[in-house]
């Protein structure tokens, strides 16, 4: 379809309609008589080629319910466009046009997603200061009915994930469910004054340090939590191994006003049990707690469902640390590494192997969670680099 004289009138009238709700920029040349595509030009935004006539029509047929249904989703009749994290590069020189198509609907990559920058325009989801554009920077996936025939949005979601692991899986891409990308908001805060640093002031190098920014940059909150696991697994063997140091001492540092009987090598063995068991995956992160981290500091970043389930478990009313006796503290940080334990059991092991825990983080506070991991995780840093050369790592 082309523009008409006798489209041309109601074409225009649904580019007033983008002009005035949903902050759209007038343009003289969006729409011409003789031409094929329609140009919508997004705030902050600038795309080279126009749409399909017939797909402006279809797009803007049911403005008055464009929803966004989550951070990935938006909606609008029997049309569904979910952003996607793919390279650029390898979608558009790599994976040719897929689309699929069953009796009841149809799935295909775009593209410069028109509902996606229509929402994002109308709500303000961009910045050009910040190279956040509501339209071209994103590839979303589009899912159009056929009918008013419906599926619910799980089932939707099920066909999305397995449409996107045939092209991963064919193409040896990865591309997966994204977000509107948003930027920090800094009205009316101050940039910090400049500061001077030495090299005191920067802690020992340790190969953790890559762990902790990896982990930073991750969106993902329940990967973002097994990288900060990964610093405690770190540094827990050189942790084990310390404390067993200090305990063989003592014993040898007692030769000489002890025996040397049954009695005396039966504790050299059991320091040996501790010290093995101490390196199991389950004692990993309590051995940590207990030798390397001052929890009062960091306790409250816990979510409050977290802490609520400590003090029940270890029978403490006074909910405020700086109050507890040195035995509760222990209690508190053994029953903590309980935690986090499995909280990573529950992200590591598929769900078919998963079963319930009373003391693993919720999926829903995991924002919270990984706050105080990343304290906990900065602790442990400090701490190596404060150790004698030779037990740092």
């Amino acid at each position: 379809m082309k523009v008409s004289t006798r489209n041309f009138k109601f074409i225009k009238g649904r580019l007033k309609r983008l002009y005035e709700e949903f902050n759209i920029i007038p343009n003289e040349e969006s729409v011409q008589v003789g031409e094929e595509s329609v140009f919508i030009n997004y705030p902050g935004d600038y795309l080279e080629e126009g749409i399909s006539v017939d797909d402006f029509l279809t797009y803007t047929s049911d403005l008055d319910n464009l929803i966004k249904e989550n951070e990935s989703t938006v909606r609008m009749g029997g049309i569904r466009q979910t952003i996607l994290n793919i390279d650029n590069y390898h979608y558009r020189f790599l994976i040719p046009d897929i689309t699929y198509e069953d009796e009841l609907l149809t799935l295909k990559i775009v593209e410069n997603p028109i509902l996606i920058g229509l929402f994002a325009s109308k709500y303000g989801y961009y910045n050009e200061d910040f190279q956040v554009s509501p339209c071209s920077m994103y590839i979303a996936l589009e899912l159009r009915y056929k009918s008013d025939k419906r599926i619910d949005f799980k089932l939707e979601d099920e066909l999305i994930t397995r449409y996107l692991y045939y092209i991963s899986s064919t193409f040896g891409v990865s591309i997966d469910v994204g977000s509107y990308r948003y930027w920090e908001d800094l009205t009316g805060e101050e940039k910090p004054e400049a500061c001077h640093i030495n090299k005191d002031t920067l802690l020992p190098y340790s190969e953790a340090m890559h762990y902790y920014a990896n982990a930073m940059r991750i969106v993902d909150l329940d990967i973002k939590y097994h990288h900060f696991y990964k610093i405690i697994e770190f540094f827990s063997p050189v942790v084990s191994k310390i404390k067993a140091y200090e305990e063989l001492n003592q014993k040898l540092d007692t030769l000489s006003v002890v025996n040397r009987d049954y009695q005396y090598l039966d504790s050299l063995l059991e320091l040996a049990k501790n010290y093995n068991n101490s390196k199991k995956d389950r004692e990993l992160c309590k051995t940590v707690l207990l030798e390397c981290v001052d929890i009062v500091q960091i306790f409250d970043l816990l979510p409050q469902k977290v802490k609520s389930g400590i003090y029940n478990r270890c029978l403490i009313k006074d909910m405020d640390l700086k109050n507890c006796n040195a035995t509760n503290i222990i209690k508190i940080k053994k029953d903590l590494g309980e935690v986090i334990y499995s909280t990573r059991n529950r992200i590591v092991h598929a769900k078919s192997n998963w079963e319930e825990s009373d003391t693993a983080c919720p999926e829903e506070d995991m924002e919270e969670m990984n706050n105080f991991m990343m304290a906990l995780t900065q602790q442990l840093i400090s701490w190596n680099g404060k150790q004698p050369k030779e037990f740092q790592i």
